[in-house]
């Protein structure tokens, strides 16, 4: 297994991710005991040091000896290994169950943590100010007033990577290693909806134009585009059957239409025409759930425990879900333009107030296909 360097490591199990990323499963030798270990790779064989630590995830069972002989993928992205393991001299069948990478779930994690951080942008200095929940506090000046926030990770490195839409054109800062990329991909007027489509670990560019969509793939530049939607709906890309790649999806009038990769065509109505559309994962299953915010209240699809509705916020208030405690599960969250604070109601560790902004910063959030429906 790469990461070590005993010449009785092994691999044996081996599995493909939707983009193409390689996960092999063995064994790694530490001492007189055998470990489970998993370690993947990118298409190009190189390691992925995202993945784990350094590209390798090494289990201790408590047993003498432990190995992966074969790997599987579930529909929701989880891995199971299956393999053998032993304790003195009485062995075994074992099976384990690996969760989805948390830093490639966690939205709006500039530090890596695998936790959402809060964040704003600040017009009149054009600042991004960052509350990051591990690596602490920064701040980076960086776009235009008119500029659409368009935060997600560009370069693969597990972390949220600063950026803005301007005018058919990309900007953003790569968290890996503080370098400025920009890319000419879209037209004035297209509403970016960079997410994950190919399931390859980082975000590739898309727009929405006119029910049309074109999404460019950063990791070898292909270019495709497709018709779904009308002129008027609001794009909601998101990854709504847990394969690990964002599909296609519109918000019309109170109607939600998925062009699911995996799962197909699919509409569901939920909500209605005035409602902000939400959505996020909040029952933490990998599956993205329809979800809409009306006037302080939160009314959630969960793919599965159905429908449900809560108070959270206020009329003005700005929504802004994400998983703030890194459980796999997206909070429901507002931002309160008129104060600077913010109010979070965290599915582990509770509810949270702070304050971290000012009165007209725009929290930084995944936005909605609704440029200016958000401005208060």
């Amino acid at each position: 297994m790469t990461g070590t360097n005993s010449a009785e490591d092994t691999a044996v199990g081996v599995a493909i991710q939707p983009g193409g990323k390689i996960i092999v499963g063995g064994s790694d030798v530490s001492g007189l005991s055998y470990i489970l270990s998993l370690a993947r790779y990118d298409t190009n064989g190189s390691i992925d040091t995202s993945f784990g630590n350094g590209g390798v995830i090494q289990t201790f069972l408590g047993l003498d000896g432990s190995q992966a002989n074969a790997l599987a993928l579930q529909p929701d992205g989880k891995l199971v290994a299956a393999g053998t393991g032993y304790t003195g001299d009485q062995g075994g069948i074992l099976v384990a169950r690996f969760l989805t990478d948390p830093r490639q779930n966690a939205r709006l994690d500039f530090d890596g943590d695998g936790r959402s951080d809060a964040a704003v942008f600040r017009p009149s200095e054009q600042i991004w100010y960052l509350n990051r929940s591990t690596a602490g506090f920064t701040a980076a000046r960086f776009g235009l007033l008119a500029d659409q926030l368009t935060p997600a990770d560009y370069d693969g490195d597990g972390k949220t990577d600063i950026s803005v839409f301007r005018d058919g054109i990309w900007y953003w800062i790569n968290s890996s290693n503080n370098s400025v990329s920009t890319a000419v991909f879209g037209l004035p007027g297209d509403i970016p909806q960079p997410a994950d489509y190919t399931g390859g670990g980082r975000a590739d560019l898309a727009v929405f134009r006119n029910g049309a969509w074109w999404t460019l793939n950063l990791a070898n530049g292909d270019v495709n585009n497709f018709q779904f939607g009308l002129a008027a709906d609001l794009p909601e890309a998101s990854d709504y059957d847990g394969d690990g790649r964002a599909d296609a999806a519109v918000y019309r009038g109170g109607t939600w239409y998925v062009n699911g990769t995996s799962s197909g065509y699919w509409q569901v109505q939920y909500g209605l025409a005035t409602d902000k559309p939400v959505p996020a994962d909040y029952d933490g299953d990998g599956k993205t759930d329809p979800a809409v915010y009306r006037d302080g209240t939160w009314y959630l699809l969960q793919s599965t425990r159905g429908s449900g509705s809560f108070q959270f916020g206020l009329t003005s208030d700005i929504p802004s879900p994400a998983d703030y405690d890194g459980d796999g599960k997206d909070d429901a969250a507002v931002f309160r333009p008129s104060s600077g604070d913010w109010y979070q109601l965290r599915s582990s560790l509770g509810f949270s107030q702070f304050h971290f902004g000012s009165a007209g910063d725009r929290p930084v959030r995944i936005d909605p296909g609704c440029p200016g429906c958000w401005d208060y």
